[in-house]
């Protein structure tokens, strides 16, 4: 790491001497694609269904012998079929085939014709684990070359079993789940929780639980909370799952369920594979900046400030010359809690460690890379999207082009931006499926069309903006011709110094009063299966609760960044701004070439214009009970941003 710091401060050192239209540059990306070990991920961005999408898919794996009872340690799957024998299967190699490794003692063969007869199974530290039907705990050491059943003490009646960090958990028949704890004298019991109803099988993988219920939910539970509640991650939906599940196994850290004829299904991610983020690194030789866009439909201060922060140390890059933008991808897991979405609406902090990691890499990756370079500025308009809320036609439909060639003429990079939601289709299979959507067939039509090395989209101010066409492929397709095309013309040349800022307004909400809270939950109480009167009302709950602890804050920051690269500025906007950010913005600087964004830093609700929020449209209002807000912002949002920016020093060079 050293040595490549090092190695860039000499590069940039010799470019003080150069003229100051040569940058140095570099560009990575890497997967954001959640882990395998994440069986499911809620998927962000819509509220319906109220239920929520989660990507789990149920894969066919085999068909199994007649077992009774299947658990799994390490790599191999171990069960227990009605005559009592136990198999093995390995499952490094798809030729293995099931052994028989033992059996269960003579008098308890047939399960079920004696009260010693098992009925429940698991296995972990290379022992298995027997529940007989008098509730007693049976042990099978595989080390030990005897090969039989120890019988040990009587536990609490089960209905299901299993393992984590050498720890029992059991769920009672009257939905209790408890902890056992080996001491000296035997395994301690404890509750741990109430758990769902008609509970078939629980797993344990990773620091949670993992039961699947008779109605066919999968829900999970985290180990290492305090207070906590089961989050539903799966379900029959007829698309990814539409196989009765009756039985989980852990297997490698995968997730295995058996059906009713004996089918042994793997759970995957219904995925494109191409969720990714994308960082370039550019530097004067005095002043470095990163620009990061990340596949994922919100993000939260604290993570980007984490992941700045993060970045800063193994780069030296300063905090505030870190840009990380997302591209609003309706399809892609969710990064930070939105409350008002229920059980659906908590994202896996897992997922949230991924993208930490990825984005520091790709950044890594990208000063490794980082050559003498000429920059290009280019402007066309967009075709792909419409005002879908005020239905105002003349929108700022501006597609701003940034060409990156290194000295011998290779196109390396591509950033272009514009302002418009990846939000369609929302349908079948493509609903519950991991996606970038249209920003993820733009860059690959422009890397493919231009032979740029990477592309990077960012995401402007496209809070009231919707595609044109629901082909999402249309949509990228249009979008990358409109790139590869503009890029075939004469683009004016970045040249000058680089300089950045970093800025906040806080702005005082309109928070109704506990009475108001109560009068938006009473007027919604009544209507189920309305989704949005069900979000008033959890909504509702969540703001009594916090009224009550004094928790809602009366003012909310929104969050301003500007990055110079010489005659080029660059404005990222937290929040979802509406269109009519981009054209007052701009005005700002008639002279100069400005591009403006937003979706930076922070996604924690929309960003509007005055019409929006006296007109009551979604972005304007009900948009803030979703996004969980406690209250609704002023009539003079906008005049107070532009003021904002218009006051401060860094609206010239």
């Amino acid at each position: 790491m050293k040595t490549i710091l090092i190695n860039i401060f000499l590069i940039c050192f010799s470019l003080i001497t150069n003229s100051q239209n040569i940058y140095l540059v570099g560009s990575d990306h890497g997967s954001i694609e959640p882990e395998k070990s994440i069986f499911s991920s809620a998927l962000a961005g819509y509220g319906a269904p109220s239920e929520g999408r989660f990507t789990i898919q149920w894969k066919f794996f085999q068909t199994l012998p007649n077992l009774v009872y299947l658990t799994g340690i390490e790599n191999k799957l171990y069960g227990i079929n009605q005559h009592g024998e136990i198999l093995r299967r390995d499952t490094t190699n798809s030729k293995n085939r099931w052994l028989k490794i033992g059996q269960q003692k003579s008098d308890t063969l047939l399960a079920g014709l004696s009260s010693n007869s098992f009925k429940l199974l698991t296995g972990f530290n290379q022992k298995l684990y027997a529940i007989s039907l008098d509730n007693h705990l049976y042990t099978y050491d595989l080390s030990d070359k005897s090969k039989d059943w120890v019988k040990g003490e009587k536990i609490p009646d089960a209905i299901t079993i299993t393992s984590a960090n050498n720890n029992f958990y059991i769920i009672t028949p009257d939905n209790i789940l408890l902890k056992g704890t080996f001491t000296e004298k035997g395994i301690f019991w404890e509750e741990k929780a109430q758990t769902k109803p008609e509970v078939l099988s629980l797993i344990s993988y990773d620091g949670y639980l993992y039961v699947v219920t008779r109605n066919q939910r999968i829900w999970k539970y985290c180990l290492t909370k305090e207070e906590n509640a089961w989050m539903n991650v799966g379900y029959f939906n007829g698309e990814t799952y539409s196989e009765y599940i009756k039985h989980l196994a852990i297997l490698d850290g995968r997730l295995f369920g058996t059906n009713l004829n004996n089918d042994l299904f793997i759970s995957q991610n219904t995925s494109e594979g191409d969720l990714s983020v994308r960082s370039v690194v550019i530097s004067d030789g005095t002043k470095t900046i990163a620009l990061i866009s990340l596949d994922i439909c919100t993000i939260d201060y604290k993570l980007s400030s984490e992941i700045k922060s993060e970045i800063s140390k193994v780069t030296g890059i300063q905090p505030v010359a870190i840009l990380i933008n997302v591209t609003h991808t309706h399809f892609a897991p969710l990064s930070r809690n939105w409350e008002s979405f229920g059980a659906s609406g908590i994202p896996d902090n897992r997922f949230n460690d991924q993208l930490k990691k990825a984005t520091i890499k790709a950044t890594l990756g990208a000063m490794a890379k980082m050559e003498k370079s000429e920059l290009s500025f280019g402007r066309t308009k967009t075709l792909i999207g419409f005002n879908r809320s005020l239905k105002v036609k003349n929108i700022d439909n501006s597609l701003d082009i940034v060409k990156i060639n290194n000295l011998n003429g290779v196109l390396n990079n591509v950033i272009f931006l514009t302002g418009c939601h990846p939000v369609f289709p929302n349908k079948d299979l493509y609903s519950y499926t991991i996606s970038p959507n249209y920003p993820g067939t733009a860059r690959k039509f422009i890397e493919e069309t231009t032979l740029a090395k990477t592309s990077v989209f960012l995401q402007g101010c496209g809070g009231d903006i919707n595609p044109r066409f629901e082909d999402y492929k249309t949509t990228g397709e249009i979008l990358g011709s409109e790139v590869a095309l503009r890029m075939e013309e004469s683009m004016e040349k970045i040249s000058g110094q680089i300089s950045f800022s970093f800025d906040s307004l806080l702005v005082q909400l309109n928070i109704p009063s506990k009475e108001q809270i109560v009068s938006i939950k009473t007027k919604n109480s009544h209507r189920t299966g309305d989704i949005n009167a069900e979000m008033f009302v959890r909504w509702s709950d969540l703001h009594l609760c916090k009224l009550d602890k004094n928790l809602i804050p009366s003012h909310v920051p929104i969050y301003i960044q500007t990055i110079n690269i010489g005659n080029w500025k660059l404005i990222g906007l937290s929040r979802e701004p509406v269109n009519s950010y981009s054209k007052e913005i701009k005005n700002l600087f008639p002279n100069e070439i400005v591009s403006i964004i937003g979706y930076s830093n922070d996604v924690s609700s929309y960003l509007p214009d005055s019409n929006h929020v006296i007109k009551k449209t979604y972005e304007g209002h009900d948009s803030f009970y979703w996004y969980g807000m406690p209250g609704i912002f002023p009539k003079d949002i906008d005049s107070r941003i532009v003021e904002k920016i218009k006051s401060k020093t860094y609206i010239t060079h």
